[in-house]
């Protein structure tokens, strides 16, 4: 194939991506297979390393490209449902292996390969190739507009000012809110990262991350949409511990009929609220459960704090402050 049509080097890179293969999720889903490695003797014959790649579905063609010397050959198979010779007991002719894998010799079916190739690339580079380099990386990171002051505030009181947690606050949540590009490129963090990670990167991730130091200290919990009774009030407890709330562990009555952590958390919410303790919930469009607990008296401050650097907070119950309950809301 012409290398004006599609160079080695773009094909080289699938052969180099940080997984096997991978079946995209939306339409149209396209499918990649790759074999890294040659392989010298299989049934007779040498196989080298290639990329297979298709609309996903057995009754589309599934293309094949291979790297020989400097020529990139392409191959189709034009519907997958059909056999493979590799798949027979004994060695394959041939002749049988050119008949499954025909060479794409038409314009039609050449352009068609080629549209698909560039689709899969560019889910590919996005999701599985960290060997960009930095500029290329770092030219997608996003850059934040936030009240450093507020994001300090919040990270603190979310910590229940605990001065442990200055050091994490200011190197893992102020520094990347302040600096992304530097916050990724400080220890090489942006090598491991592919342009997606790249470009979804948010200082979000050091309140959230199940690794970071609010997670870790139980101060924060997440949770699936459907949990029983038993461990939502086992992981508000936890909080209650970690925030030294000495309030006395919960119990929450069971209902095994739906199992809905929403519900399971609004009856916390009614015992908590007799101590002067509220729940927050972090909105972060998903369908888990993030949420902390917080004194009554510190509530309001939390969620202006919250919304000042542009996160959705509900409080549960809702505060009787006007202001708010404009920002606020019941957990549905």
């Amino acid at each position: 194939m012409s290398a004006d049509r599609l160079s080695r080097d773009r094909v080289e890179r699938l052969l180099n991506l940080s997984v096997i293969g991978f079946t995209t999720g939306t339409e149209p889903r396209l499918d990649l297979q790759v074999r890294k490695e040659a392989v010298p003797d299989y049934k007779g014959y040498y196989v080298p390393a290639a990329v297979h790649f298709g609309i996903a579905g057995r009754e589309h063609p599934t293309y094949g490209l291979t790297v020989l010397d400097e020529e990139i050959d392409a191959r189709v198979v034009v519907s997958s449902a059909a056999r493979s010779p590799w798949l027979e007991t004994g060695h394959p002719s041939l002749a049988s292996i050119e008949q499954h894998w025909k060479p794409v010799d038409d314009q039609n079916s050449l352009d068609e390969m080629l549209r698909l190739f560039a689709l899969v690339e560019e889910y590919a580079l996005n999701h599985h190739y960290p060997h960009l380099s930095r500029s290329e990386k770092l030219s997608v990171v996003k850059e934040p507009h936030v009240n450093v002051d507020a994001l300090r505030e919040f990270g603190e009181m979310l910590s229940g000012f605990d001065t442990a947690a200055d050091n994490y606050i200011e190197k893992h949540l102020i520094f990347p809110a302040r600096d992304p590009r530097g916050f990724l490129t400080k220890g090489g963090r942006w090598k491991k990262m592919t342009l997606s990670d790249c470009r979804e990167f948010s200082w979000h991730d050091a309140i959230y991350d199940e690794k970071g130091y609010f997670a870790r200290h139980n101060l924060i919990a997440e949770m699936d949409w459907k949990a029983t009774a038993a461990d939502v009030a086992y992981q508000i407890n936890l909080i209650v511990e970690s925030r030294g709330l000495n309030i006395g562990d919960i119990s929450l009555p069971n209902d095994e009929e739906t199992n809905l952590t929403g519900r399971h958390l609004n009856e916390a919410a009614k015992k908590l609220s007799h101590s002067d303790i509220a729940i927050i919930i972090f909105d972060d469009d998903s369908d888990s459960h993030i949420f902390t607990l917080m004194p009554k008296s510190r509530v309001d401050r939390f969620l202006a704090c919250g919304h000042e650097i542009g996160l959705t907070l509900q409080s549960l119950p809702p505060p009787r402050n006007k202001i708010s309950k404009l920002l606020t809301g019941w957990l549905s």
